[in-house]
């Protein structure tokens, strides 16, 4: 199935001057005009927030960003508010006086981003949590967590308890190493992956674009819930719809042996299985 170029890139560092992202408008403009050629036509403007490794920058500054960047932008490219938000127990505390500035475009959703020294039963209490505020964690870049990695079954008790997932295209398609590459296929393959976005933050090394991931997803998962990672789950998050047609997890078997497959290795498998 040939996904139609209306994609939704649902994390994204393009605000300029911000985090670890671009540092000009100019670099903004030009990671934008790179996602318009790969057919992203909305992108979620996600900076670091509450990040042990990053300054948390003031909402204000956010705010104008956004709206500087939105008024130099190309009229074709739509840019959401959203964040990238580190799970951080004043983050609680934050959602209950407001969701502006932490959720995506203020809805029910949050990107949620754990730190790798965080245990399972901490991960879990912390998804709880939020649920218990209604608000729906989607944990980003699962497949970059070595806890993860080596078992991917933490993922599985994750969804399992209410929360979605994020995986980035760059792990798809090799960029961020063997096990990141594996893990991510593994992650598709058992429905525990439910939306692929770029975590992009310039305009070469890490740059917004989904397609290439997205015809590697379509072979794991099938054209109509490939499309669903870029397009119908990202919009339904950005509109603050409630999902009901998520996939139905299964638990991966836990690694053994650190062993990990290339994604051409991982598709010849599959087109084994199948035929």
């Amino acid at each position: 199935m040939k996904i139609e170029h209306s994609l939704i890139d649902l994390h994204c560092h393009i605000l300029p001057g911000i985090d670890d992202g671009p540092r000009t408008m100019a670099e903004s403009l030009e990671m934008c005009r790179v996602a318009l050629s790969d057919g992203i036509k909305t992108i979620v403007a996600s900076p670091h927030v509450m990040s042990p490794l990053h300054v948390s920058p003031d909402p204000d500054r956010i705010t104008d960003a956004l709206t500087g960047l939105m008024e130099c932008v190309d009229s074709g490219l739509e840019i959401v508010p959203g964040a990238d938000v580190h799970a951080v127990p004043e983050i609680l505390d934050r959602l209950k006086m407001s969701r502006e500035g932490l959720t995506v475009n203020g809805g029910r959703y949050i990107l949620l981003e754990f730190s790798v020294f965080l245990t399972p039963a901490v991960m879990s209490g912390f998804i709880d949590r939020l649920l218990a505020e209604a608000v729906i964690p989607i944990v980003t870049h699962p497949e970059r967590n070595p806890a993860i990695q080596d078992n991917p079954g933490l993922l599985f008790d994750l969804i399992q308890c209410g929360a979605m997932a994020q995986i980035t295209a760059m792990s798809v398609t090799g960029g961020f190493g063997e096990k990141a590459e594996s893990t991510a296929f593994a992650l598709m393959k058992n429905n525990l992956a439910h939306i692929i976005a770029s975590d992009a933050h310039d305009s070469r090394k890490r740059p917004p674009v989904l397609s290439e991931a997205v015809a590697l997803a379509e072979e794991v998962v099938g054209g109509e819930r490939a499309r669903s990672m870029v397009v119908d789950y990202p919009r339904a998050v950005i509109e603050d719809m409630k999902i009901e047609d998520l996939p139905s997890p299964t638990r991966p078997r836990r690694k053994r042996r650190r062993i990990f497959k290339t994604h051409k290795q991982v598709l010849a498998g599959i087109r084994k299985e199948a035929g």
